[in-house]
Parts: structure tokens; C-alpha cells; sequence
């Protein structure tokens, strides 16, 4: 698809199926490939709502989960377990050898697969920048080149990239839904692995 103010999108069908659209106007790298497959796909939204589906609404007939709304408290939980998905799915070891595999389908150094799984956990935390960004234009009523040029500066985002966030961060429905990536991965974390980072004790830069 294009001309949306985000990277993917999951619309989960029902019956198990998903189908998943991806923003191609803007290029999807190596290093965020497994984290937007994992959060859109397995273990993440798709996983998500098929688990909800069968236990929930088939095995216990709890309709809630059948309807999903998408600026809803509820949000804050599925965005976390799917920014966190990649991490449940794989250990860093395994994340490394995924990394190798696509470097080395792009005729890169597969080598390198230490250094982009080490390089995308450091730039994690730059997930609060676009929150902030948020924070600028709306209480700080910041000029759209401010907004540009702190996505580029403090995200590290290319040009392509910022403007598409500042799209995100103008639309009114979307506003407040940045901040529960941040927020959402954060609560999911501190549940599944009890505050630590999985890849902090093995994966080195």
C-alpha cells in the first residue's frame, strides 16, 4: 500500500487469517525486517487475535474479543506483545543467525549479523522519540520543520521516514496511539521476562 502514516498493518479477518499490508513508500531495511514480520504476523497481532478467537470467543463465548477497536485501552497490551514478539520468538543467538541468514541473501557479510542484532537493540529506545514529537506539536505547537527535524536528529529517521511520522503525528486518530508502543512493550516485558532485557547478557555490539 501506500500513502499511510505507518510501516505495516494487521486487519485480522477472523477464522485465523490476517491480511497484513506494508507501507512501501518507505524501504523496509534488514534490521527491522524480523521485528515487522514478528509484530504483525507471529508471534504478534495474527498470534494475538487467533489465540483470542479460539479460547476466548469459541471455547468460552466471550464476544468482546471478537471486536476489535483500535484506539482502546486494550491496544496498549496487543502493542506490547507485538513489539516484544520478536524476543519471545527467539533467542539472541537465533536472532543473530536471522540476521546472517538475510545478510547474506543480500550478498552482504553474514558476519555482520552480531553487530545488526546488537545494533537494533540499542536503537530501541528510540521508539519514545516520535511520543515526544507528539508532545511537541501539541503542547509545545511546534512548526512541522521542528517536528521533521527532531524525528531526524533524535530517531535517526531518513527523510522518507520523518515525514511519514509527522503525517502519524498531524492525524487526529493516531495522535494518541503513539505513545502506547513505548508504554505497551514496556508492561509486556516487565510480565514476560520479570524487567530484564533478553538480549542484554549476549548479544554485544
Amino acid at each position: 500500500v501506500r500513502g499511510k502514516p505507518w510501516y505495516a498493518f494487521n486487519h485480522y479477518r477472523g477464522r485465523y487469517t490476517s491480511r497484513i499490508e506494508l507501507n512501501v513508500d518507505v524501504p523496509v531495511n534488514i534490521g527491522g525486517l524480523p521485528g515487522r514480520l514478528a509484530h504483525g504476523g507471529e508471534p504478534g497481532h495474527d498470534t494475538e487475535s487467533t489465540i483470542k478467537e479460539r479460547r476466548l470467543v469459541l471455547d468460552l463465548g466471550r464476544m468482546g474479543p471478537a471486536i476489535q477497536i483500535e484506539n482502546s485501552p486494550s491496544a496498549v497490551v496487543s502493542e506490547g506483545i507485538a513489539n516484544a514478539a520478536l524476543d519471545v520468538l527467539l533467542p539472541p543467538d537465533d536472532l543473530v543467525e536471522v540476521y546472517a541468514s538475510l545478510l547474506r541473501r543480500c550478498r552482504m557479510s553474514p558476519g555482520e549479523g552480531r553487530r545488526a542484532a546488537a545494533y537494533m537493540k540499542a536503537q530501541r529506545p528510540l521508539g519514545r522519540v516520535r511520543p515526544n514529537c507528539i508532545l511537541l506539536a501539541y503542547q509545545g505547537h511546534r512548526l512541522d520543520a521542528e517536528l521533521l527535524a527532531c524525528s531526524k536528529r533524535y530517531a535517526l529517521l531518513p527523510e522518507n521516514e520523518a515525514q511519514m511520522s509527522l503525517r502519524y503525528i498531524k492525524d487526529p486518530l493516531r495522535r494518541s496511539y503513539g505513545f502506547i508502543y513505548p508504554l505497551g512493550e514496556d508492561l509486556v516485558r516487565r510480565f514476560v521476562f520479570g524487567g530484564a532485557d533478553p538480549l542484554r547478557k549476549t548479544v554485544a555490539a
